[in-house]
């Protein structure tokens, strides 16, 4: 039941249930990892009653996703400037 995804972002929020599960209205993939069993979709990171609470969870995964990309990007930077010194 692959629903589109709303946001450019690593976690996005797909409407229904991937799941297919009548009682969910949102679920929260991660478009990094694969579903381990259905190849063609991507791993379902959690699937919510209500969709704001699984956009507010992607947003928080983003957050945190954002932060640790920009923490290693400085990781490197820093690496090339001891080599360079």
């Amino acid at each position: 039941m692959s629903a589109t995804a709303i946001s450019p972002d690593r976690y996005q929020v797909v409407d229904g249930s991937e799941s297919a599960h009548c009682c969910f209205e949102a679920t929260v993939v991660d478009t990094h990892t694969p579903h381990p069993v259905y190849r063609d979709q991507h791993a379902w990171v959690c699937e919510c009653f209500e969709r704001v609470d699984a956009e507010k969870i992607a947003s928080a995964l983003n957050t945190v996703a954002r932060i640790e990309s920009a923490n290693a990007m400085m990781k490197g930077l820093t690496q090339i400037n001891e080599e360079q010194s």
